[in-house]
């Protein structure tokens, strides 16, 4: 299929542009695989499952030898780690590396449909994919030696992919300590409780869509400034959920809402986890199985942010607020922040920042 692509968007304000526009990096992309022989694939439908769980996908890497910081991108259900490029580069040509890979069963290649309720095993994912990275880190006769900071990790995930961050950060049993930064783009939360969250420090934002119909902002987004202490959420005016995704920019140009035509296909898809809940209720952990925040209720749609205007956000925002917590100087750092919190809503009115307490 021909998509024809819109002009890249930059957001307005002198600032704003020269953030959006300051790489200067060449990028490596390489393809990667990972196979995790400890743990299985699950059965379910028609499919028997598997002895182990497979992950194949790309890695974005700046083409300075230097010590770089390390981002997870986890994709959204019915995608694949083909979403993650439209971020992964960006961020390579500002010195760091991303690599995004396909979850054995959520996403678009699942082998009997995408099954929602798999993303439970995708943080121990998250967690083998770094193992391996940081292992390839340490041996000096890799292409990867030293290329790492493994003291500047991040974790970043749309969707599905928002939620498996969310766990790998602060599940009490499946967050991994190593992951210093977390930024979940509109993830849900909620079947994640305040328990949930306070269970470890861990800079936080969430970035969302204030017209998302898949994963409904009040519902998920806004009680963030509530369960997470500390916590930043940013919010695009009228941006819907379908408009983060990698190919929207073309595919939804002159759609009036992308998440109208997404949703029948989302619906659909998640009848192949029949009546299951997501989660099991578990308060220790903060989990609860059912709430009352259902995706796709709308039966007419206002017009939404244009998606090649929310991915260019989508880019800044996250780029910036990594830059704020692991960019090497203290003053690279406060600059970060202050262009996130302040420079750059003031630039752009569409863009709202808040802080949780």
């Amino acid at each position: 299929m021909f998509v024809v692509m819109p002009p890249e968007h930059v957001p307005a304000g002198d600032q704003s542009a020269q953030w959006y526009a300051d790489g200067l990096q060449g990028v490596i992309e390489t393809v990667v695989e990972f196979e995790d022989s400890s743990r299985p694939t699950a059965a379910y439908n028609n499919y028997p499952g598997a002895d182990s769980r497979v992950m194949t996908g790309r890695m974005w890497q700046p083409e300075s030898q230097a010590p770089a910081p390390l981002v997870v991108y986890s994709h959204g259900f019915m995608s694949s780690h083909s979403e993650g490029e439209y971020i992964g580069r960006f961020l390579a040509t500002r010195g760091y590396i991303t690599v995004a890979v396909d979850f054995p069963l959520t996403g678009a290649s699942a082998p009997a449909g995408p099954l929602v309720t798999d993303v439970i095993n995708q943080p121990q994912d998250v967690s083998f994919v770094l193992d391996q990275l940081l292992a390839r880190n340490r041996d000096r006769n890799d292409p990867m030696y030293g290329r790492i900071d493994p003291l500047r990790v991040a974790a970043v995930g749309l969707s599905l992919g928002g939620l498996t961050t969310e766990l790998v950060a602060f599940h009490s049993h499946l967050r991994d300590a190593r992951i210093r930064v977390a930024a979940s783009i509109a993830g849900p939360t909620a079947n994640l409780t305040r328990e949930f969250f306070s269970s470890r420090q861990l800079p936080f934002l969430m970035l969302a869509g204030g017209s998302d119909q898949i994963v409904p902002y009040a519902g998920n987004a806004l009680p963030i400034l509530d369960k997470a202490p500390g916590a930043t959420l940013v919010t695009l005016d009228a941006a819907s959920h379908s408009g983060f995704a990698a190919q929207a920019a073309g595919v939804f140009r002159f759609a009036n809402h992308p998440d109208e035509w997404v949703c029948p296909s989302l619906l659909s898809n998640l009848e192949n986890a029949g009546e299951q809940p997501l989660f099991e209720d578990d308060p220790e952990v903060g989990l609860v199985a059912q709430t009352d925040v259902i995706p796709c209720q709308k039966t007419t749609f206002e017009r939404a942010m244009r998606p090649a205007a929310q991915v260019a956000f989508m880019r800044l925002v996250i780029y910036s607020f990594l830059e704020s917590e692991l960019a090497v100087s203290d003053e690279r750092r406060k600059s970060a922040k202050r262009f996130l919190v302040e420079v750059l809503p003031a630039e752009n009115p569409e863009v709202k920042v808040a802080l949780s307490t």
